[in-house]
């Protein structure tokens, strides 16, 4: 584990989002260290916060980009959530599905924890079949 003071003059909210940024790029070095630290009083990055743009969690932007490794890093990590959803009420599984990010979607569906019926705000379903009846 790193400890806090390796990433001076940063506070929690900081660290979680360089995680949201590093899991947009696919830095997965980079995500394995933030994800690694503690702070002062012990506890992690959490895996699931949504502060970016379009509140999308670090999860979603990395399958929505087909970053493999990431994907597999944080679906390692507890408390990860397959069935999280940003503000249009996405899940990973739908940006991965409708990015056509077939191994991708295959991680997700393997958690065996996914919410494949799930529906964004307007009413689409995304099936887990990439690029093939995405919107229903």
């Amino acid at each position: 584990m790193h400890c806090y003071s390796e990433f001076p003059g940063k506070s929690r909210v900081d660290r979680e989002e360089e995680l949201i940024e590093m899991a947009k790029n696919g830095d997965k070095r980079g995500m394995e260290l933030l994800l690694s630290e503690v702070d002062k009083d012990g506890e992690g990055i959490k895996v699931n916060n949504d502060g970016s743009i379009q509140g999308r969690a670090p999860l979603s932007w990395a399958v929505g980009n087909g970053y493999e490794a990431v994907v597999q890093l944080l679906l390692a990590k507890d408390g990860a959530d397959v069935n999280s959803k940003d503000e249009d009420g996405r899940t990973p599984l739908s940006w991965a599905a409708a990015n056509g990010h077939e191994v991708v979607v295959k991680l997700l569906l393997e958690t065996g924890k996914v919410d494949a019926d799930s529906k964004d705000k307007v009413g689409r379903r995304y099936c887990g079949r990439p690029r093939t009846g995405i919107k229903q």
